[in-house]
């Protein structure tokens, strides 16, 4: 297995550093601790970020690229609405190796469905997802109507996602659009 890119943002140094050493020793990462956004490189080469709560509301507008591979960091045992994924300081050990463990294998789902399309599967992915219509998709990469159909067919296959909708909602997840 390829070792995880990840980063830590954080203000708290020893919640980074604990993190990191779970990473460590659970997971094979190379791991990168910073502790502001504004010095930390760009974002899109990790497969991994952890994010303050604090971090995420000051730059919540200016995080480019996928949204699918951050982590948020509590500091409560509160639940945190519309977050797909968090851990709180306050978990134990078990349950934080437990959050992020399911978080690497949802990672590697999307990765394998992402490799599985062509790049000219993605092509008329994106095509589609702007709302081009499919003798509009056929023209502009110089293909025919049906070849246009034979790479929705292919897509919607792969995806399991037939709707103009979902296949939006696939593309913006996993930074295509």
């Amino acid at each position: 297995m390829k070792k995880l890119n990840v980063i830590i943002i954080h203000e708290n140094t020893l919640i980074s550093l604990g993190l990191a050493k779970i990473m460590n020793e659970m997971f094979n990462t190379k791991v990168t601790i910073e502790h502001n956004l504004n010095r930390s490189p760009n974002l899109e080469e990790f497969d991994l970020i952890f994010l303050s709560v604090n971090t995420f509301a000051l730059y919540h507008a200016q995080l480019n690229g996928p949204k699918y591979k951050i982590i948020l960091i509590s500091d409560s045992h509160n639940t945190i609405d519309d977050i797909d994924s968090y851990i709180s300081s306050q978990w134990s050990e078990e349950a934080i190796i437990t959050q992020i463990n399911n978080k690497i294998n949802t990672l590697t789902e999307i990765k394998t469905a992402q490799n599985e399309l062509s790049k000219r599967e993605i092509e008329v992915l994106k095509l589609i997802v702007l709302g081009k219509l499919n003798k509009e998709i056929a023209d502009e990469l110089n293909i025919s109507f049906n070849t246009v159909l034979t790479h929705r067919k292919n897509i919607t296959s792969k995806l399991g996602i037939k709707s103009a909708s979902g296949l939006s909602v696939y593309a913006m997840m996993n930074g295509l659009i």
